[in-house]
């Protein structure tokens, strides 16, 4: 074929698959389906003259990849319960009903009562101040946005002291050292990376210092030879210098962990709550890993820092619409109540090594002999709990090419994410809804073949 072959638009146009199709979609379709094949032609991939018949077909494929949303649903198999790639928290129904609500015309920044404007945040600060004990509260797009704005507000072209053991870079290239600057504040470093003490903070201090920076660590850690002041420490040194203490935890607890065995240790170290009762001045946290919601950063604390943050002029740059705002109302109401349980992400990391094993064999009955269940370990994920396990079932698939197996299951329909190890493929039953069982057999019945 050569390009003086190809068809004429308006002939294209022509093509019965076109008749009710919008013209200006249809002209897309066809440049773009007309571009494809001069590429072909030039790479001589393309010898023969098509018919209207190929051409048909081939602006039918063209139009239903280019109809294609970008999003697919994906049955997570992983274990992972805050999987990253994965958008992190699955929301609620409850959540997911109430954004429905509120997807038309709403009283977002409106107060019915009197017919004017009115804070978008009302209701929202109100639960997290009720949950927390916090004095006010702020909600930005996500964590990050939460620490520079926090930054921004607080200590620009002043001194910021962290721990040079907390100088973390986490997902995405967010780098501590670089949101500081960006903040237009100056990064003072004490300590060492793997012992600060809280005199290294104190003698620090002077004129020039806008705040102290308290890191989670998130997936990094040292072992061994390691001190990390106190952040009872880090207040009494803060207050006596009249010095806010920012406390960056990322996870998103609000007050109370899940039912894990380590939840005592979660609300010690990564509550909000526990952070405002031990001094901490604001904290910065997320709100789709532990919290269960949507994406979002909460800057949680004493109210005239708080409303420095929400006067700075990056807020408006960085807050959320109505429909985040709403699925973050409708979660924090669900922990308000204290029903954190029915919260997707929670209820997966308190699903019970029983509970596993019962839904495995759910998976199991039918299924041929070599695929066959067996005890292993989920994973919470989610950055600031990565390498904390629970104990869990899956199945194990024996096929001869794992990698393959893998691959057909991640771009069928509906998309099952898995794990590889020892050339098995592994599904881990701890983060499937029960519903879905039966697609899931269905696609490793069609995918799956024996070694």
């Amino acid at each position: 074929m050569q390009f003086s072959d190809i068809p004429n638009v308006t002939q294209l146009l022509g093509l019965s698959i076109f008749t009710d199709v919008q013209p200006e979609w249809a002209t897309h379709v066809v440049r773009i389906g007309t571009a494809d094949v001069r590429l072909k032609i030039r790479e001589g991939e393309i010898s023969t003259v098509w018919t209207m018949e190929d051409w048909a077909k081939h602006l039918n494929e063209t139009m239903s990849r280019l109809s294609s949303l970008r999003y697919k649903r994906v049955i997570n198999g992983t274990g992972i319960v805050v999987h990253t790639n994965l958008g992190r928290a699955p929301l609620s129904v409850e959540v997911l009903e109430y954004m429905k609500t509120v997807s038309q015309y709403t009283d977002l920044e409106l107060r019915l009562s009197s017919g004017k404007r009115g804070g978008r945040l009302l209701g929202i600060r109100e639960k997290i101040r009720q949950i927390t004990g916090a004095e006010d509260a702020l909600v930005v797009n996500n964590n990050a946005a939460a620490v520079l704005l926090t930054v921004s507000a607080i200590a620009s072209g002043k001194e910021v002291i962290v721990s040079r053991g907390e100088l973390v870079e986490i997902g995405g290239s967010f780098r501590i050292p670089e949101v500081i600057q960006q903040g237009g504040a100056i990064l003072k470093e004490v300590g060492c990376t793997n012992r600060t003490r809280v005199s290294d903070v104190a003698e620090a201090i002077s004129e020039r210092s806008g705040a102290i920076l308290r890191v989670h660590p998130s997936n990094y850690h040292i072992v061994g030879f390691t001190e990390r002041p106190m952040r009872h420490e880090l207040a009494k040194v803060a207050t006596s210098n009249n010095v806010p203490l920012i406390d960056d935890l990322g996870s998103g607890l609000l007050k109370h962990a899940p039912n894990v065995p380590w939840k005592e240790q979660l609300e010690r170290e990564e509550s909000i709550s526990v952070a405002i009762q031990t001094g901490a001045d604001l904290v910065c946290a997320s709100g789709d890993k532990l919290l269960g919601g949507v994406q979002a950063g909460f800057i949680v604390g004493r109210a005239d820092l708080v409303e420095r943050c929400r006067r700075h002029p990056l807020y408006r740059a960085l807050r959320l619409d109505k429909m985040l705002l709403a699925a973050l109302e409708a979660t924090l109401q669900i922990h308000l109540e204290g029903r954190s349980s029915e919260l997707p992400v929670w209820r997966f990391l308190e699903r019970s090594q029983e509970e596993c094993k019962r839904l495995a064999e759910m998976l199991m009955d039918g299924m041929p002999e070599y695929i066959h269940i067996k005890q292993d370990v989920s994973l919470v994920g989610g950055g600031a709990s990565p390498e904390r396990v629970l104990p869990t079932w899956v199945l194990e698939i024996s096929t001869p090419d794992a990698a393959a197996c893998a691959y057909e299951l991640r771009v069928g329909t509906p998309a099952i994410m898995t794990r590889v190890h020892r050339e098995r493929v592994l599904l881990d039953v701890r983060t499937i809804e029960v519903e879905d069982v039966h697609d899931i057999k269905e696609r490793l019945r069609r995918c799956v073949h024996p070694v």
